[in-house]
């Protein structure tokens, strides 16, 4: 009962801020593309990506996480790799504390640490951003840190996710090598 409930609530919120975005306030439609982003949408991601781009300013919203922080899904990956290229490029408006390239780099993580294939999504996306930008963009090397951290965190979280029967099968096997 309250699934089906906390679905129609969902959906409905997904429809509202949907119009929202469609029209024509601008700080409605940020607002509304930040909320739909929280729901995995990856218009809204476009719309959020594009409206950085064009204002050269990454919004901050000091009571929540950054939306990009809370992707989980794989197809935002080259949207985040776009905004990561921005990031670096020094001519974005944004808070010191609260970056556009760490929030990037969060979502990234995320999203790595959904599934093994996502993981390794990411990796390929920012290893190859680091051979593209090697020469262009000073400091793009630290990526290196950062890839070794999402690939510690994703085995700590891989360990984690075995349940009891799974760790049983492999004590098994290893006392019978």
């Amino acid at each position: 009962m309250f699934g089906e409930k906390y679905v129609h609530l969902t959906s409905r919120r997904r429809i509202f801020l949907k119009e929202l975005l469609g029209g024509t306030a601008r700080e409605d439609k940020l607002k509304a593309a930040e909320h739909l982003i929280e729901l995995q949408d990856l218009d809204a991601l476009i719309y959020y990506s594009n409206w950085i781009k064009r204002h050269k300013e990454f919004p901050t919203n000091y009571r929540d996480k950054s939306p990009l922080q809370q992707l989980k899904i794989k197809e935002a990956i080259p949207y985040l790799i776009q905004l990561l290229d921005l990031s670096y490029r020094k001519n974005i408006v944004e808070d010191e504390f609260n970056s556009l390239r760490q929030n990037v780099l969060t979502g990234l993580t995320e999203i790595a640490l959904q599934s093994e294939n996502n993981y390794f999504v990411v990796k390929k996306g920012v290893e190859s951003f680091i051979k593209r930008h090697l020469s262009k963009y000073e400091d793009v090397n630290f990526l290196y840190a950062f890839l070794e951290r999402t690939e510690q965190q994703f085995y700590v979280v891989k360990s984690e996710k075995l349940d009891i029967e799974d760790v049983i099968k492999k004590l098994v096997r290893i006392q019978w090598k």
